[in-house]
């Protein structure tokens, strides 16, 4: 039997003006019933396609399903609408593409297709080795781009081409071939590598972030720092590079039912480098400094932006226009990059905490060595418990990025602080806090 899985926003249905909505609890809550009500319009991504889905439903020789990052109701929201004929229990939703928490229904099948609009489309179907679909207008430079670096199966941009591949998948005339992604990156072997000594002592950070409001308090402050990390810092993501720089913000539902904006992610830059600034001097760093952003946990083109690569690149400036307080030269490096979706976190302690980001990180191959650096610095925007900062600190050590007697340090936007808290509870709470928030 053979599988047949779609994503949902933008794959089948446009649908981007309903991302104002999914991205608070209250917005969540309502755009179900506003689709189904006809308040809030959505339109399928071309007129045959709906024809074409259910044609496959009740095809006896596959299953099909749905896996959506957005939630099941909401989708079911939609499919109920325009009348797709699929089994609700075929609709997964909340996947968090491209680790999807159900694919392991995907495991019974003898073969697999999996077809989206995103690149996080492409690498659910290579972490379940299946053969993957990419389709959108793109024109022949976004082709070539997704080509090197995402490496779906093939790309489809107009919408006959999708009936004719599903026909010779249907028909055993396409194989899963396991693409080779690693291969413009330096990388570093976990089970040898030298962990780096990076520890909390020497990861500063600008602000503390209470992810549970209950903790919160009359401290004004707490909630700001909670409403910047969740309406500004985390979904900068979604903003192009151009829209960061104009400054531009992410629109939100309200609880009151009127759409809000966060703060520019351009605006909290200078805010934060200020923060910044206070640490470089009360801990005396001079000279020659590198900064190194920490990636995403998903590969670049996952994302319309790299918010904390512009943030170092502001902040280089920042300090070339002060380097007679700071005393230094601040020096961005774009040169790690995560090449495979990081696993779920491991609540283990030691070596293995570090293991997902090993396997997962690498340095780009034609990157150069820092020229007499007299500091590096490993700038992240939530740290809780120094991992990921540690796992970048030890890749760069590794691949001799710099003298072995170079002062690494780390520093994070927020530190994810709840009173009395083990790490597994703090980790927890962040969590929550990213569901319910963003």
């Amino acid at each position: 039997m053979k599988a047949i899985i779609f994503d949902l926003d933008n794959t089948l249905f446009k649908t981007d003006h309903c991302q104002v909505y999914l991205r608070s609890k209250a917005g969540r809550s309502v755009i179900p019933q506003l689709i189904k009500d006809g308040k809030v319009k959505v339109r399928p991504i071309n007129d045959r396609i709906i024809n074409f889905v259910n044609k496959l439903i009740n095809n006896k020789n596959c299953d099909v399903y749905i896996f959506s990052d957005s939630p099941k109701n909401y989708c079911l929201s939609i499919l109920e609408y325009h009348n797709v004929n699929i089994n609700s229990d075929n609709v997964y939703g909340s996947q968090h593409k491209p680790t999807a928490e159900d694919s392991y229904i995907l495991d019974s099948y003898k073969d697999v297709i999996i077809i989206g609009d995103s690149p996080k489309d492409i690498y659910f179907a290579h972490i379940n080795s299946a053969i993957s679909v990419l389709i959108g207008n793109f024109n022949e430079s976004e082709i070539n781009y997704y080509k090197f670096w995402t490496k779906p199966t093939t790309i489809i941009t107009k919408k006959l081409q999708l009936e004719s591949y599903i026909e010779l998948f249907l028909s055993d005339s396409i194989q899963f071939s396991k693409p080779e992604i690693s291969t413009n990156y330096i990388t570093a072997d976990p089970n040898t590598a030298d962990i780096s000594s990076l520890n909390l002592d020497r990861i500063g950070y600008s602000f503390e972030y209470w992810p549970n409001p209950n903790d919160w308090g009359d401290d004004s402050h707490k909630k700001k720092v909670w409403f910047e990390v969740q309406r500004s810092i985390k979904v900068s993501k979604y903003l192009t590079e151009t829209e960061i720089e104009e400054g531009k913000a992410v629109s939100f539902y309200n609880q009151n039912g009127t759409i809000g904006e966060g703060r520019p992610f351009r605006k909290l830059a200078y805010s934060y480098y200020l923060e910044f600034k206070k640490w470089l001097l009360s801990n005396k760093i001079r000279g020659r400094i590198y900064l190194v952003a920490t990636p995403s946990s998903v590969p670049f083109e996952c994302n319309k932006s790299s918010p904390i690569q512009i943030l170092i690149d502001l902040w280089s400036t920042y300090a070339f226009h002060n380097k007679d307080e700071l005393g230094c030269e601040i020096i961005p490096r774009a040169i790690v990059e995560r090449f495979w979706p990081t696993k779920p976190a491991h609540m283990s302690n030691g070596r293995r905490e570090i293991e997902p980001h090993l396997e997962t990180l690498g340095i780009y191959s034609e990157a150069k060595k820092f020229e007499d650096p007299d500091a590096v610095i490993i700038i992240d925007d939530v740290v809780t418990s120094g991992t990921q900062m540690k796992a970048v600190a030890t890749l760069l050590s590794e691949a001799e990025m710099y003298p072995a007697d170079t002062p690494v340090y780390g520093y994070a936007l927020v530190k994810t602080t709840r009173p009395n808290s083990t790490l597994e509870e703090l980790l927890h709470e962040f969590s929550n806090a990213e569901k319910g928030g963003a």
